[in-house]
């Protein structure tokens, strides 16, 4: 479904773009080493495709193809689309309220006692899957932190509070320590780097400090010893069970170097998180056991170690790029380059999801694309799309 639904959505949307907007503009409203990244991407994609079909056709031609293409319109929709159309400030806001929305409506469901909202003892709402709760929560928390500018009045200011504390919640129910920490992380980058005039924005941040430091002197051991239980195991967060993080992602690196020997030089595919755990068919599910959850290995599973060279290289761009977005002055590139700082740490231990991907995946080649941008704009211009 996701194969399909990227290949009729993104194709649309790609050839629409192109009757819409010359060429030119599109190539050059972005910069330059983003361009060259993406089409680096595509190329060695596809020629390790190539490879992988004449090393290996069981699958059929159509599938190899149609997997690939499916990739590329996401990488072109997602990454290049939607930052052309919408200016940051507007998308940011808009993602903020649907999120809102959602996780709203899966909270209700939750205090009604419905029980379609837990999958095993975690919590996905309205959703069908775990991470796609997961995302809605943490990227809602973090967008809905740029909206804080515009805190003027007491109770905007306490309407802003319970919509952080709807996202905060539905994550804790999910008992997911990295979306967690990340908020943390996160939230404090946003308090301390963010400018604003507000005196009630001034006072928040005052009082987060002296919140923290107080905390920390009187309960920083109990903090620590919390935050060390739960990542080691030996305590849980929600109603999740306890898991050691630690030994699970060594766990899962070991599992990918050795899915890499079978074939490092191309690949296994792109669908080859779909292989059953016996063997190298193809099911129709996804196999968390044929999936290394770890961004480097996963690509290099995916189409060999010249693949995993480039991801290794955009992701280190990625890293200077996003430290600019965060020095901008605008709140908008401020909030985008806190929410893709604060998840550099789960993308690093991410899986390479691409065409097979959730929304996740889809959110973050929408935030390369914005950061892939020729100049970082301001926020209160029009239209995005504007020439060097």
């Amino acid at each position: 479904m996701n194969v399909a639904f990227n290949f009729l959505l993104g194709g649309s949307l790609v050839f629409w773009l192109l009757r819409v907007l010359p060429i030119e503009i599109i190539i050059r409203s972005f910069h330059p080493l983003y361009r060259s990244l993406v089409v680096l991407i595509i190329s060695v994609l596809s020629i390790q495709t190539f490879f992988q079909l004449l090393n290996n056709s069981d699958l059929g031609v159509g599938i190899h193809l149609a997997t690939l293409l499916s990739t590329i319109l996401l990488i072109l929709g997602f990454g290049i689309l939607i930052p052309l159309l919408l200016p940051l400030d507007e998308f940011i806001d808009r993602i903020a309220v649907l999120c809102w929305i959602l996780i709203l409506v899966s909270l209700a469901l939750y205090f009604m006692g419905s029980p379609t909202v837990f999958k095993g003892n975690r919590f996905i709402g309205i959703f069908k899957h775990i991470p796609y709760m997961v995302t809605c929560a943490s990227i809602g928390f973090l967008f809905n932190l740029n909206r804080w500018r515009e805190v003027s009045s007491p109770f905007r200011y306490a309407f802003l509070l319970i919509q952080q504390f709807s996202f905060l919640y539905a994550l804790y129910l999910t008992g997911t320590r990295s979306a967690l920490s990340a908020i943390i992380v996160g939230t404090s980058l946003q308090f301390f780097l963010y400018s604003s005039k507000s005196q009630i924005f001034r006072m928040s941040r005052v009082l987060l400090v002296w919140i923290t430091v107080i905390g920390m002197a009187l309960f920083g051991g109990e903090i620590l010893q919390f935050g060390k239980d739960v990542f080691t195991g030996e305590r849980a967060i929600g109603q999740r069970e306890a898991q050691d993080g630690v030994s699970d992602r060594l766990d899962e690196i070991y599992r990918g170097l050795d899915l890499l020997e079978k074939s490092p030089n191309i690949g296994l595919g792109l669908l080859s998180k779909f292989g059953s755990a016996e063997g190298e068919d193809v099911v129709e599910s996804y196999n968390s056991f044929q999936d290394p959850h770890n961004l480097f290995i996963s690509s290099a599973v995916i189409a060999g170690w010249p693949f995993a060279l480039v991801v290794i290289f955009g992701f280190a761009c990625l890293i200077l790029r996003t430290g600019y977005a965060v020095l901008r002055e605008h709140s908008p590139w401020l909030t985008l380059g806190v929410y893709v700082l604060s998840h550099l740490p789960i993308l690093f231990i991410y899986h390479m999801h691409l065409s097979l991907g959730g929304l996740a995946d889809r959110m973050y080649w929408i935030c390369f694309g914005y950061l892939g941008l020729h100049f970082l704009q301001r926020s209160n211009e029009k239209n995005i799309i504007t020439e060097p």
